[in-house]
């Protein structure tokens, strides 16, 4: 774990210098180079109006998607891109209906990389098999990896085996399992792509949210049809207002705001059909067949149905092959981006609601509860026994100060946290345990307006 402990030193020191150089010259330029504050670029699209009739009305969902979308062109491969899957690997719905089912949560690569055996078919994973699988399905690199799979381990999982659910809550990863991906918050933080936050998703934080990805459609409309750096910005920087104006429980640590920007990077660094900035396509396609985005038609509107994660492949109706990128996309490379979409729309560290009408002593109080129970996992001590009596001991200590007087938080504030353990089970009142589903659940609209 020595090798983790520096790699989460070095994002904590990167971030704090994201925030001081933000709005100096030098991100200015950076800016300018990466074509980030051109909002308007559709405008040499030669496909210019349909980006404006998003917003006035349409006949039918392919009057927006079609032309525009299907008139990308195809990816430049330079750098030794290679195709996936490889031969052996192949696709396979996961079970939800077994039990225990195949667990699916709110990262779609990984959902992927178990859809098509790279990882354990049945979503529980360890910190070993995502290395490699990260690597070989969307060539990651292992630093990168290593920080975001430690953590998932550390915060979600069980340290002794290396363990972690890529869903919810399993009892295969063994005791110390506590709450796998699907707890918030943990490696799972709000301002996501395209999921809902937790508290505005009623503790749904883990299904693909059609109004969000619909958003995201009409972000890369503006880029000629391409899911860009410069849409992904402009995503997130839509998906930080709202969380802004409508979640006075956003949860926005230092490491929440790493795997935040991260995820929308990696929209076009790594789910691109070739290597993006060196031909590669971030195209409509790719996309929304890696992150489970089915288009439906209803009336004159449309909306888009989670469906299980995949490559576009040859034998299905994308009818072309997907490309990996061809050189590996790793911890430096990320820490370099950060700084360009978190500035286009910063939320304070710790307290998301600065600068809102949110901020109050219920929200603030709410804040450093939630930044201790992120930090608080199963297994805190030497051994399980003293990690869960630690663990309880620091809930115990907080509950009667923070879920049982003025201040007291939403129920849909965090997921259930800390586990449990036969001897010491966790009895967590704040914590609304209720809201964890057995796993991801395909083939449904989720979303199709803000949840009120």
């Amino acid at each position: 774990m020595v090798l983790f402990d520096q790699h989460i030193r070095r994002a904590i020191t990167a971030i704090y210098l994201i925030l001081c150089i933000q709005h100096t010259s030098a991100f200015r330029i950076l800016s300018k180079r990466d074509n980030l504050n051109s909002g308007t670029s559709s405008t040499g699209c030669p496909f210019a109006k349909l980006a404006n009739q998003a917003n006035s009305g349409i006949d039918t969902a392919n009057d927006i998607l079609g032309p525009v979308f299907s008139s990308v062109a195809e990816p430049s491969l330079k750098l030794g891109e290679q195709i996936r899957p490889e031969p052996g690997f192949y696709y396979q719905e996961p079970n939800i209906t077994a039990n225990p089912p195949d667990q699916r949560g709110p990262c779609p690569g990984l959902n992927l990389l178990a859809n098509y055996g790279y990882l354990p078919r049945n979503g529980i994973v360890n910190l070993t098999q995502v290395l490699e699988a990260t690597s070989r399905g969307f060539n990651m690199g292992t630093d990168l990896a290593l920080v975001l799979g430690a953590t998932a381990v550390y915060l979600t999982g069980n340290i002794l085996t290396e363990t972690f659910s890529i869903g919810g809550p399993d009892p295969r990863v063994g005791i110390c399992n506590a709450g796998g991906l699907d707890r918030h918050p943990a490696v799972e933080c709000d301002i996501s792509p395209n999921r809902e936050d937790y508290y505005t998703g009623k503790c749904d934080n883990h299904h693909l949210s059609s109004r969000r990805f619909k958003q995201n459609v009409k972000c890369a409309e503006q880029q000629c049809g391409l899911f860009n750096l410069a849409a992904m910005t402009q995503q997130y920087s839509q998906n930080a207002d709202y969380s802004k104006t409508n979640n006075p429980s956003l949860s926005y640590s230092i490491p929440s705001l790493l795997v935040s920007v991260g995820a929308h990077i990696f929209y076009p660094y790594f789910f691109s059909n070739g290597t993006y900035k060196a031909g590669g396509t971030p195209d409509y396609t790719s996309i929304s067949y890696i992150v489970g985005a089915k288009l439906v038609t209803t009336n004159n509107d449309y909306d888009f149905e989670y469906v299980p994660e995949r490559w576009p492949e040859c034998n299905n109706s994308a009818g072309k092959p997907w490309y990996r990128r061809g050189t590996g996309f790793g911890f430096a490379a990320f820490l370099a981006i950060v700084p360009l979409v978190y500035a286009a729309n910063p939320v304070f560290p710790e307290f998301g609601q600065v600068g809102t009408s949110n901020l109050t002593p219920q929200t603030i109080a709410c804040d450093l509860y939630e930044a201790i129970l992120q930090l608080t996992p199963a297994c805190l001590a030497q051994t399980v026994q003293n990690g869960f009596d630690v663990t309880t001991w620091i809930i115990a200590k907080l509950d009667p100060i923070f879920s049982q007087t003025t201040f007291g938080c939403p129920a849909c504030s965090f997921s259930n946290n800390g586990g449990n353990s036969p001897l010491n089970p966790n009895t967590n009142k704040t914590n609304n345990s209720t809201c964890f589903a057995k796993t991801n659940q395909y083939y449904k609209v989720y979303f199709p307006t803000a949840s009120k």
